[in-house]
């Protein structure tokens, strides 16, 4: 069998004597060099290059101007719709720019997040967006003071010196406990993955005060943590801790009648698992959560939910990041936070 011929990609030297130049002059043409050139020259080594289908290395590229056109985003979940719908935002941004998003995944690893820190900045990368799962600003801290352009999205780390794009988490809380109080609830629990993050911590603070303000004592016994783990779900950690609370919930033959979940992932993870047990929703319990997914309202139940802007949110954050980088200006530690809105559905009924 006669094997294959290889082709060779054409490179600058063939440029330069299909022109009859000098490699130099080349280099000069298609870069847009401010050295002088005339025109003459330049149509003739543009022409050439296009005839032999030549096309700059752009690692090479890279390399020689000890920079590179790339934004970084680092993010816990790539299975959380939410941080796809912020994707979109960003993307439309950085591509109008020229410029080219990387995702990065921690799967809500710390150590993970680090290591994508150091290597967007061992490859000279223009920014970062980071929804960062890291409790310290002191890493986030490190690259901004070597040049790492960063902005925190969906998080606030207290101490970054960085712009941080969020909603009032503590207020969304809030917004849904009022929800379900209008309603007739009074016994309302709290499913969750671990409050190690601002955002969660901030919303089931928001959740206690408004059941203190009711004059209910907010009740550890309610609460019920998922571990981010993969024994319900194998290929999501948020379902899985959602499955988990449930069962939790389900084991302590709990009355709450109504249930707050962190984020819609967790609620579906608890929906399905409270369906399995014959537990009907709305029925026999109501059933709030947090971002608004483009599946929760196909979900069965339509799920009710507070709605987070995520595409503005990315949108917002790529802009801040864009802008900051064309005028070679730095940020000021300042947060910026979005509005949310409650999204009524069919997961909550009164009691």
């Amino acid at each position: 069998m006669e094997k294959k011929k290889k082709i060779k990609r054409p490179t600058i030297r063939d440029v330069a004597l299909h022109a009859n130049v000098s490699t130099a002059t080349v280099s000069r043409a298609l870069s847009q060099s401010s050295y002088p050139i005339s025109d003459e020259l330049r149509e003739r080594v543009l022409l050439s290059a296009k005839t032999l289908g030549y096309a700059p290395n752009a690692a090479a590229q890279m390399l020689r101007k000890q920079t590179s056109q790339e934004i970084g985003l680092i993010i816990p979940s790539i299975s959380n719709p939410f941080y796809l719908q912020a994707m979109n935002g960003i993307d439309s941004v950085i591509s109008s720019s020229g410029q080219i998003l990387v995702l990065l995944n921690t799967q809500h690893d710390v150590q993970r997040e680090r290591e994508f820190l150091a290597i967007l900045q061992s490859r000279n990368a223009l920014g970062a967006i980071v929804s960062s799962v890291d409790t310290s600003p002191r890493t986030i801290n490190q690259y901004v003071r070597r040049g790492l352009k960063t902005v925190l999205l969906d998080q606030h780390l207290n101490g970054a010196n960085c712009t941080m794009i969020s909603t009032d988490m503590r207020s969304n809380g809030r917004l849904a406990v009022r929800h379900l109080l209008e309603l007739g609830h009074r016994n309302i629990a709290f499913a969750t993955t671990p409050l190690s993050r601002w955002t969660r911590q901030e919303i089931y603070s928001g959740y206690c005060e408004t059941l203190e303000d009711e004059g209910i004592a907010p009740n550890q016994d309610l609460l019920f943590i998922g571990e981010a783990n993969t024994q319900y779900y194998p290929n999501d950690v948020e379902l899985s801790a959602g499955a988990m609370a449930a069962e939790h919930f389900i084991e302590r033959r709990c009355e709450a009648t109504a249930i707050v979940c962190i984020n819609d992932m967790v609620a579906f993870g608890v929906i399905s698992t409270l369906k399995r047990h014959g537990i009907r929703v709305p029925e026999d319990i109501s059933i709030i959560a947090f971002d608004d997914i483009p599946l929760a309202g196909a979900y069965c139940p339509p799920l009710t939910t507070i709605r987070y802007p995520a595409e503005q949110m990315g949108r917002l954050a790529a802009m801040m990041l864009t802008d900051s980088i064309s005028n070679n200006t730095g940020f000021d530690a300042l947060g910026i936070q979005l509005l949310p809105e409650l999204m009524i559905r069919q997961s909550t009924a009164p009691v």
